[in-house]
């Protein structure tokens, strides 16, 4: 059997260029000095940016984090760091008051202006690194970054190599993607599997480095209890007595929807009656004819949409009430996903891609297949339902991948470092 692969998700700065400028990062080394400007200007991913501005402030940055107003549906902690709104001011006024494509050109028209603004007020309020976690219009946003780099090192995280997952709505989005791999300091990545992927796109391998995402902490019991109270297994979807399985978060088509459809009709009835799947989360396709094909393929017991924002409790209960999480993406790198499911132990049932196959081993924390193989699929499911020693022992396993190495402190530190790095470089150049 193979060992779980933790020790290949080491979070540490690779020692290449940036390297050769050799900065220690101890526990008492002085980070109160350094200004950081995280920007995410559509807030993409509000969960992580927010543990890592809480990560990086705890080890003494001054972190702002530049993004967009807060939504009501925003899934953000209350208590944690929140984004500036620099963006976006009169598109977020406009939202849900004018129609959709009056609001999409507004805000196109507010990211050229919002973003020729940026390099001279991050040079006006003398921040130190500028670390962007996406980059919405990359043809235009690799021209403000050269611009940028001109008096601040740029760090650029790279979530998904396939930007926006492939999806063919935001093809103009992707133009000029390129450019920016090319254009910044350095690049993080969260997964081995990438990093030849950016080599073919130009990017020297000496800029790229290697912090996994880390796990987001399990809340503490009487949280966890009080959503138990709050949301019952049938008011989730879930079903008493049978296995419940989950697939979570924004449901779109790069998830697998498709695939996991397709499977589930090839189960043999019987084994269906024991199971119940929930997909639940905001989705980004048409619902209405997914039920539809639901109907169609007599699954409208077996397989339950939950197509909605989930509330904080409402997906804490969710992940505690789970048996199985399930990941049959067709394309991913990180799974911020992934990392939410691990601390609640659940069996997983994920493809053999990205982090799900360089974190996870088959049969010990996972059973993995091959994306878009209904029929492996299909399999994997119904083993999961009718072996129930089998389920337990992967939940047991889980544990083992939830260990320090993933933890916002050392991604936290490993960031630090890396920008201590950008720095000196750049100081030791002008």
């Amino acid at each position: 059997m193979v060992e779980t692969r933790l020790d290949s998700f080491e979070c540490v700065v690779q020692k290449h260029e940036i390297g050769k400028v050799d900065v220690g990062l101890t526990e008492k080394t002085d980070l109160s000095a350094v200004r950081c400007a995280l920007l995410d200007p559509s807030n993409f991913t509000p969960p992580y940016d927010q543990a890592l501005c809480a990560s990086l402030s705890d080890l003494g940055l001054q972190v702002t984090w530049f993004g967009r107003a807060i939504r009501a549906d925003d899934p953000f902690g209350t208590d944690g760091h929140l984004p500036e709104p620099f963006f976006y001011r009169l598109s977020e006024r406009l939202r849900g008051r004018a129609p959709n494509f009056i609001g999409l050109l507004v805000k196109a028209v507010e990211h050229t202006y919002n973003m020729a603004k940026l390099p001279h007020e991050l040079i006006r309020r003398k921040f130190d690194v500028v670390h962007f976690q996406w980059t919405p219009i990359p043809l235009l946003d690799h021209r403000v970054i050269r611009k940028i780099r001109k008096s601040i090192p740029v760090i650029l995280t790279v979530h998904d190599t396939a930007i926006f997952h492939g999806n063919s709505s935001h093809t103009a989005q992707r133009h000029g993607w390129d450019k920016v791999l090319r254009g910044v300091d350095a690049v993080i990545v969260h997964v081995n599997s990438v990093i030849e992927s950016l080599v073919d796109l130009g990017v020297e391998r000496n800029r790229i480095h290697l912090i996994p995402h880390p796990i987001f902490p399990k809340p503490d019991k009487d949280i966890i209890d009080s959503a138990l109270v709050k949301y019952s297994s049938e008011s989730l979807g879930f079903c008493d007595g049978k296995v419940n399985f989950l697939l979570f978060g924004r449901l779109a088509p790069y998830k697998g929807l498709d695939t996991l459809l397709a499977a589930l009709e090839k189960i043999p009835s019987e084994t269906k009656t024991r199971m119940r799947v929930v997909l639940a989360g905001r989705a980004a396709f048409d619902v209405a004819t997914f039920r539809q094909e639901i109907e169609a393929a007599g699954l409208q017991d077996t397989l339950i949409i939950n197509a909605k924002f989930l509330p904080e409790e409402e997906l804490i209960a969710y992940l505690a009430r789970c048996d199985v999480a399930l990941f049959p993406y067709h394309d991913i790198d990180a799974s911020g996903a992934l990392m939410q499911a691990l601390p609640y132990s659940p069996a997983i049932i994920a493809s053999r891609i990205g982090v799900f196959e360089e974190l996870l081993d088959h049969q010990k924390t996972a059973l993995l297949v091959e994306p878009a193989d209904a029929k492996a699929l299909a399999e994997v499911l119904a083993r999961m339902v009718t072996d129930e020693s089998l389920r337990e022992s992967i939940r047991a396993e889980v544990d083992t991948v939830t260990g320090d190495k993933l933890s916002w402190p050392v991604a936290a530190r490993s960031t630090a470092k890396l920008y201590r790095q950008a720095m000196a470089v750049r100081a030791s150049t002008v």
